[in-house]
């Protein structure tokens, strides 16, 4: 294989691989709440799918300096299979456990379950590869430690917290299920910005512990 990058300047590569990355993840966030909106089921698939590309463009890069993982074989790996494991789950592994359980029950959870251990291997390896300016080398691990605790209070026994307050349970449930959507966009928000600073030689301070501005 050869690693070509863009202009042959690995800044440029950066630039291109993050605005893009971080594009197709925004663009996954608004098609799935315009889907949701019209009701078009037969795309269901769209959002899944973008996020699978910027996974699988974060993973790869546009030239090796792309890369957020360095394309090392472990965290490359891992983030292209967090990125087609939605698809993946709702194509194959879903349909398969509610033919084996058709009430649902814990088989349905081993998907998010499984899916979360393989995003968790994906941001340490971000983070261990320091291609990402620190502190936002961090961010997939916030998005992800964000996500994660959206999916546990889903489980909590939260009917006592509320008492007879049915609305702001309702309210609450639904503000957790924004979570998810908040944490996609805040990451490719944070990958357009880094993109765009990447190739301008006066941003180098801003990736030290400055927050973005």
């Amino acid at each position: 294989m050869v690693d070509v990058d863009p202009a042959g300047r690995p800044e440029q590569a950066q630039r291109v691989t993050w605005i893009a990355g971080g594009a197709l993840l925004l663009a996954s966030v608004l098609s799935s709440g315009f889907l949701q909106a019209a009701w078009i089921p037969s795309l269901g698939a769209l959002p899944m799918a973008l996020f699978a590309v910027a996974a699988a463009l974060f993973a790869i890069g546009v030239g090796r300096a792309g890369s957020i993982t360095a394309r090392k074989p472990l965290g490359t790996a891992a983030l292209i299979l967090c990125g087609v494991w939605p698809l993946i789950a709702w194509l194959l592994i879903d349909p398969l456990l509610l033919r084996w359980a058709p009430d649902g029950g814990w088989p349905l959870q081993a998907t998010p379950v499984l899916g979360l251990m393989i995003s968790i291997v994906a941001v340490a390896q971000i983070a261990r590869a320091g291609v990402v300016p620190a502190p936002w080398h961090l961010a997939p691990a916030w998005a992800l430690g964000t996500v994660a605790l959206r999916y546990a209070l889903m489980f909590a026994p939260l009917g006592g917290a509320f008492g007879n307050d049915q609305e702001a349970l309702l309210a609450f449930i639904a503000a957790l299920g924004m979570v998810d959507a908040v944490a996609l966009c805040f990451l490719g928000v944070v990958a357009i910005v880094l993109g765009a600073r990447s190739a301008r030689p006066d941003a180098v301070p801003v990736f030290g512990s400055q927050p973005l501005s």
